[in-house]
């Protein structure tokens, strides 16, 4: 059975579906690669309609950083690819066969970007965006706690 479907649509269910995953602390692989997409797809909406992305707006903000510290000119591919490598890693054969990959803190970062996107499209309250954010802010704060104890 065919089904009409919009990009939003389709980069809120899979930005829903990656959240689930996330919250669930299950196969955080499919959380980042949908996430990933969900990214993409609102990104590219968002350039379309003349308004920053996620992603361009943490690339502007690495290579203002790299040229205060290094004094010269950053190269945006470079941070792009960077924070895309995991994305990229788990949904293509790369040039390694085994990967070493923080998935919770990748998957974190895609639907970080993904919700930012989509705030920047559709403004309102969404409670499974709220809980995502409090769950990645325990998850955070946990990990901070226990980088402190050692």
């Amino acid at each position: 059975m065919y089904q009409t479907l919009t990009k939003l649509e389709i980069a809120e269910l899979q930005l829903n579906q990656s959240i689930a995953f996330y919250l669930e602390g299950k196969d955080l692989i499919s959380a980042v690669t949908l996430a990933g997409a969900a990214e993409e797809i609102l990104g590219k909406m968002n350039r379309a309609a003349e308004r920053t992305d996620a992603l361009n707006d943490q690339v502007k903000l690495c290579c203002k950083t790299y040229e205060t510290v290094f004094k010269k000119k950053a190269k945006p591919k470079d941070f792009v690819e960077i924070r895309n490598r995991a994305r990229n890693e788990l949904k293509h054969l790369g040039s390694e066969d085994l990967i070493k990959i923080d998935l919770d803190y990748e998957a974190y970062s895609l639907i970080s970007r993904a919700i930012e996107n989509y705030k920047k499209i559709k403004s309102g309250f969404s409670k499974q965006f709220r809980d995502v954010e409090r769950e990645m802010l325990r998850r955070h704060t946990a990990e901070q706690a226990e980088m402190v104890k050692k």
